[in-house]
């Protein structure tokens, strides 16, 4: 009788001891998993930008299992971070001893991690069919942000409001141009977008000819100067092939032969003047290398039109856009660092200002 008591008063004991540590550790977890998402998502932020451009010239099924898990965790340790930014508010947000209203800023670098590095959109070509996806993520993630400056609102803290502001519009942003990127790389708008101007073929100078001598027009000799023009531009703009390698000179001219052959991954045809072209350029290629060369950067061209931000972000439209990402965040910061910081910790302190500095280095370094 005796020791059943004894079992049992030491069983209750055990229990409550493994009660505690079970709610000390629920705390801890409440306490640092936002925190350790933050950390953890601007890390693999910059893997990627690092490691993105690592695809193109390694073979290595380890750097791309590293790259492929970098991308699919970026996403899922953001999407979770957010949400936490969405419940913590409903918990800490009006105790004045928490860094509550911090939970609002840092729910905007977490949209901008969402919006993910320029260097990468998408792992494999796949990927790009998922803009509508990528889409209505970006509307409910939107969503939660919003939500979050509610409680903020609710809660009357307001220290932060402008500075979150800016950042939120970066994240916008940003977002907006993964979207972007996504439409245009898939293979149907791929299409629309590449798809020159209606080219007659190379027997289109013989049937006029044909027809002005029925018609006695002078039509033959306005289409052959017309062609000649055109041919004659391209071998202009093209640049000689030389036994020495003159990288500037490859590159421009696979910049040149990129702009005229993409239109095959639309299963359309070459002109006439583009097969003559590369001909000629390729024959007078007595160094095999600069060929490879010029292929090479042909495919890494390929490479960041179908993987990366090139194709929203080279133009004028988009350098504009860079410039006023780059701006608003810099104003944030400053905002932030003349901001009372009274009531917050120091480790937040330092991890916001990581943030803010981690994001201008990723739009200084994507330049």
């Amino acid at each position: 009788m005796y020791n059943t008591k004894y079992l049992i008063s030491n069983f209750g004991l055990n229990t409550l001891r493994f009660d505690s540590s079970l709610s000390e550790l629920d705390e801890l977890w409440d306490s640092w998993n936002l925190r350790a998402c933050l950390i953890i998502s601007l890390s693999l932020q910059f893997c990627l930008l690092f490691a993105a451009s690592l695809r193109k010239i390694c073979k290595s099924n380890f750097i791309h299992l590293f790259i492929w898990l970098a991308y699919t965790l970026s996403n899922w340790i953001a999407a979770y971070g957010l949400g936490q930014t969405v419940r913590k508010p409903t918990r800490n947000l009006l105790d004045p001893n928490k860094s509550g209203d911090l939970y609002m800023f840092w729910a905007q670098f977490l949209l901008l991690h969402l919006a993910g590095p320029d260097s990468i959109t998408t792992f494999s070509t796949g990927d790009s069919g998922v803009w509508l996806k990528s889409l209505t993520g970006l509307i409910s993630q939107v969503l939660a942000t919003i939500y979050s400056f509610i409680l903020v609102a609710i809660s009357r803290k307001d220290k932060l409001w402008f500075p979150t502001i800016l950042v939120f519009g970066v994240g916008l942003i940003k977002s907006w141009e993964r979207v972007i990127a996504l439409l245009n790389a898939g293979f149907d708008q791929f299409g629309e977008t590449l798809l020159p101007k209606p080219d007659p073929g190379c027997d289109y100078e013989e049937a006029v000819s044909t027809y002005s001598a029925t018609r006695g027009v002078q039509v033959e000799m306005e289409s052959h100067k017309k062609m000649a023009s055109n041919y004659n531009n391209g071998q202009e703009i093209l640049l000689g092939c030389d036994e020495k390698i003159d990288e500037l000179k490859v590159l421009k001219s696979a910049h040149y032969f990129f702009e005229k052959f993409k239109i095959l991954f639309t299963s359309s045809f070459l002109s006439y003047q583009t097969r003559e072209t590369s001909r000629d350029y390729f024959l007078r290629c007595s160094n095999s290398t600069v060929a490879f060369r010029l292929i090479e950067y042909e495919l890494s061209f390929l490479h960041d039109l179908m993987h990366t931000k090139m194709s929203v972000l080279q133009n004028m439209f988009g350098y504009i856009l860079r410039i006023v990402c780059f701006s608003s965040v810099s104003v944030a910061s400053v905002l932030f660092l003349l901001t009372d910081k009274r009531g917050y910790t120091g480790f937040d302190v330092g991890l916001t200002e990581a943030l803010l500095l981690g994001t201008i280095l990723f739009d200084v370094l994507s330049l």
